[in-house]
């Protein structure tokens, strides 16, 4: 490819002065957005990845599609929010780190517990989980957002953590699970 092709030459005295002329540059703002928290029945604590589980069944109770979101944790590993970030089908969902990196680092989240459910009632997670689970982990690791665990839930009660399975390595920071969930 010449430079001939990339950057066209004018043909006329008015091309020359429109090829001059300022472009106007498109400018992009990226807010937070801290939304009401919606009201549950029983609001649990998330002592344990048991706790967490159930805090999440509660967001998901009524999706029959896969959902994937993270609760939001600081230093103390107390839960200072949670995000949905991605939608699927019935089976799966198409997931990138940093849909749930950024919510994390513009809520200054020291790590994430990531969760999904399985609508199919299923908890043993896919070789795509697993495989995710660690891209993210090592993604978290460069801008300091450690990977808590991720759970995968399901509508009647059975539950996995990917941590106490040991298919994800322990965050760097190891402190344990979240204290509270918001």
């Amino acid at each position: 490819m010449t430079a001939q092709n990339c950057f066209p030459q004018p043909n006329t005295a008015e091309d020359a002065h429109s090829a001059l002329a300022p472009s106007i540059v498109t400018r992009y703002r990226v807010a937070l957005v801290r939304e009401p928290a919606p009201e549950y029945e029983h609001p649990q604590p998330c002592n344990r990845p048991s706790e967490v589980a159930a805090f999440v069944r509660q967001l998901l109770a009524d999706w029959d599609r896969e959902v994937v979101g993270a609760v939001l944790v600081n230093h103390d590993r107390s839960a200072i929010g949670h995000v949905i970030a991605y939608i699927g089908t019935r089976a799966r969902t198409l997931v990138e780190a940093r849909g749930l990196l950024v919510p994390a680092l513009l809520a200054k989240a020291a790590g994430i517990i990531l969760f999904h459910n399985h609508p199919d009632g299923g908890t043993q997670p896919s070789r795509e989980d697993i495989e995710f689970c660690r891209r993210l982990a090592k993604a978290g690791e460069l801008v300091e957002v450690d990977l808590v665990d991720s759970l995968i839930v399901t509508p009647e009660g059975p539950w996995a953590s990917m941590w106490q399975l040991g298919l994800i390595p322990p965050p760097s920071a190891s402190k344990g699970h979240p204290s509270a969930c918001t």
